[in-house]
């Protein structure tokens, strides 16, 4: 249930900031933050934060040089700067959900 409610927050944050980069990426930090203090508290999650958040990127950046998509606003590499934050977010919120999955059967 948490983690929808994150997923619906990070979505209208992201709808609704996306021309303010910079406003939506310290939004972005705060909602994992908090997600992640009070609800979380288990390095595998941040682990899958971090890992999740930076190869997720990677592989935009390689999409975009090679021409396959792009970003209107991008301010590093050829992506917006709140992007790895929203792939560490979606990493998570998928862990979680398989999880929930696994325990259900």
């Amino acid at each position: 249930m948490k983690s929808g409610i994150v997923g619906i927050i990070a979505l209208v944050l992201v709808a609704s900031l996306y021309q303010s980069p910079y406003v939506l990426f310290g939004g972005l930090v705060i909602l994992a933050g908090s997600w992640y203090y009070f609800f979380l508290q288990d390095t595998v999650y941040l682990k899958i934060f971090l890992v999740t958040g930076c190869l997720g990127p990677c592989t935009e950046i390689v999409a975009t040089y090679a021409g396959a998509w792009q970003y209107t606003m991008p301010q590093f590499a050829g992506i917006p700067v709140w992007l790895p934050v929203l792939w560490g977010l979606a990493g998570v919120f998928i862990a979680q959900l398989w999880q929930k999955v696994n325990r259900t059967k």
